[in-house]
């Protein structure tokens, strides 16, 4: 009931990529405790551009800004649209470090909101992921995440890097058993190596060759890659200029300390490492439960550059150099299996190296294997 104490107002605010006019007002209210506040309120004539992140529009824009104990509280809420899901948004108005204003706007749905909402395409085994805090940034998302039936937490982001209408999705997750990510490692040399630091970049369609060191890349993943590509690099300076594939990328900490056919394969090499980086690539398939083992080992290729192998009781006449300890997908060149007997099944554990030997009058070169098996 009246009477009403206002002061009305044209409000013109520049944000995103428009200029949105307010029929504002300036009243006398009271927050949830009865205590006095002074409300600024009022409807975007006609909301478009408020948001940088490809996929995500504006539907309604309403000033919601409260001004308490002599100080302001700017803030817009509203009505989104996130790849054709509808999400409600609150935004503050903030200032980055260097004195910009930007927009850091939370977004919510009844039915929550998912990877593929946030990406606008399927991502297998992602898909119905529960996403949390979903917040946006000018052209970046961040959100938390609970991965798998261990609810594994971590974060995803979404960002656009160049000219990329589809968004590339990176997943950082807390630590976890290798046997969680690949198809058969707990039945292989894997069995019992943990994970650190791992960070999964989902590539989309015509983005292959993103760099780490991308600046739409936000800092705490660009952090992740480069320690584990400057780990690489120190056997393999090759992966100082590593770029990331179209489709599912994977950079890691091994840590096998807890494994023993691990521990086992490299001792047999004279490698005295016990967390080991590794950088390539995953099947798409990964992460989806009613994927089969062939397609969930599908494009499986990990890979890094070891130290030279001191490989105990090695003959003076034998030299080995450029060893790569591997996982993949693919039986190694080098593994030669008796004709008519049955082809082995992956992910194939192996330190592949150059191998030169001093026989007789000759010199033999060796495309050399070092691999878990089992005697018969």
């Amino acid at each position: 009931a009246g009477p009403f104490v206002t002061i009305g107002a044209d409000l013109v605010m520049q944000a995103g990529k428009g200029t949105h006019e307010f029929d504002a007002l300036l009243m006398v209210g009271k927050d949830e405790k009865g205590k006095q506040i002074i409300d600024l309120m009022g409807t975007a004539k006609d909301p478009k551009g408020l948001f940088q992140f490809k996929g995500l529009s504006v539907k309604t824009l309403d000033m919601a800004s409260v001004y308490e104990a002599g100080k302001w509280d700017f803030k817009l809420k509203g009505v989104s649209d996130l790849n054709g899901t509808e999400l409600d948004f609150d935004t503050e108005i903030e200032k980055d470090k260097g004195g910009k204003v930007q927009y850091v706007a939370t977004l919510t749905a009844p039915k929550g909101i998912t990877a593929k909402d946030v990406v606008g395409r399927d991502v297998p085994g992602f898909d119905k992921v529960a996403l949390d805090k979903v917040v946006v940034t000018n052209d970046r998302l961040v959100a938390d995440l609970e991965f798998g039936a261990k609810k594994t937490k971590g974060e995803i982001a979404a960002f656009h890097p160049g000219n990329l209408s589809k968004a590339v999705m990176a997943v950082t997750l807390d630590k976890l058993e290798f046997a969680d990510l690949v198809p058969g490692a707990a039945g292989s040399a894997l069995k019992g190596v943990g994970v650190d630091g791992l960070t999964l970049v989902i590539v989309p369609p015509k983005g292959g060759g993103l760099k780490p060191d991308d600046p739409a890349i936000p800092a705490e993943i660009a952090t992740n890659l480069k320690k584990v590509l400057a780990d690489a690099a120190k056997h393999d300076p090759k992966k100082s200029a590593y770029t990331l594939k179209e489709g599912f990328n994977l950079l890691a900490d091994l840590d096998i300390k807890g494994s023993k056919g691990m521990g086992s394969l490299m001792k047999s090499g004279g490698v005295s490492e016990t967390v080991i980086p590794i950088v390539g690539t995953i099947s798409a398939s990964t992460f989806k439960k009613a994927a089969s083992k062939a397609d969930k080992l599908k494009d499986l290729s990990l890979n890094v550059a070891l130290p030279d192998l001191k490989v105990p009781g090695l003959p003076s006449t034998i030299k080995i150099t450029k060893p790569v300890f591997a996982v993949t997908e693919l039986a190694p060149a080098a593994l030669k299996q008796p004709k008519g007997s049955t082809a082995p099944a992956g992910p194939f554990v192996t330190i592949g190296a150059d191998l030169v030997m001093q026989a007789g009058k000759g010199t033999h070169e060796f495309d050399a294997l070092l691999m878990v098996g089992v005697r018969l």
